[in-house]
Parts: structure tokens; C-alpha cells; sequence
């Protein structure tokens, strides 16, 4: 016997994680290794970019993520920098910036990025912030 057709509800509006593809854009190799797995364990899709100019690229080529992790502190295009690129390119609504800077909401509010997590941060507070940028980038 075959299931009947799936038709989403109101509250299933947008990708699902497994529909959904995370960019992580941060110079500390080992950070983004340990963020790369937790969100490939809760069914994410993960692109990774070690540094400003390959997290350009790597947004604005064939495979556009979803989400995009955005390390503020990092040699070469700083987190302002590449939003600024992003949000050119029409990819700014579902940034999320990382950060350990005391003036994230002025950094965030400065640039104009619609999310921040502070470091250090929980899987939770990980989570959440992808969701929340997920769900943005959908247009719900």
C-alpha cells in the first residue's frame, strides 16, 4: 500500500534541513570542522570556506546556500566585507554573523545583518540561529 500525497500545512511552509544548505565562512579551521558535523548530524547540507574571498565564491557560485555562517574576524575580507559582497549579489537575508566581538549588535547593525550568534555559543543557540535564517530565507 503506497502512502496518500503529501500536502504540507501553513506550519511547514519553507525548505526542511534536509532540503536546506549551510555555508560556513570562518578562518578557524577547527571551529568549522565541529560546526560543519553538528549541522551534518541534524540533516543540513555543508559547504565550508576558510576565509572571506572563498566564502564569496563559494555563495555566489553554482550551489548558493540557504544560510550562510559568517565569522566576522578573519584576515583579508572581514565579515563586514563579505556581507557587503552578499547582500550586493542579493544574498543578504539569511546571513548569520559569528562573532565573539563585544559590539556584535553594532557590527550586525552597522552592516545591516539580519542575525547574529555570539561566540561561544550552544547547539541550541547554533540551531535556532540557522532555523530562524532558514526560515528568512524562504520568505516565511
Amino acid at each position: 500500500m503506497t502512502d496518500p500525497p503529501h500536502h504540507p500545512s501553513s506550519h511547514e511552509s519553507g525548505p526542511t534541513r534536509t532540503e536546506c544548505s549551510v555555508l560556513i565562512v570562518d578562518d578557524d579551521e577547527a571551529l568549522r570542522s565541529i560546526v560543519a558535523a553538528l549541522l551534518r548530524d541534524e540533516g543540513f547540507e555543508v559547504l565550508e570556506a576558510p576565509d572571506g574571498r572563498a566564502g564569496v565564491a563559494a555563495a555566489t557560485g553554482a550551489a548558493r546556500p540557504d544560510v550562510i555562517l559568517l565569522d566576522y574576524r578573519m584576515p583579508g575580507l572581514d565579515g563586514g566585507e563579505v556581507y557587503d559582497r552578499l547582500r550586493a549579489a542579493g544574498l543578504g537575508d539569511a546571513v548569520v554573523l559569528v562573532t565573539a566581538a563585544r559590539a556584535s549588535s553594532e557590527i550586525a547593525a552597522r552592516h545591516g545583518i539580519p542575525f547574529i550568534l555570539d561566540k561561544p555559543f550552544s547547539i541550541d543557540e547554533l540551531l535556532d540561529a540557522v532555523e530562524r535564517a532558514m526560515h528568512a530565507s524562504s520568505g516565511s
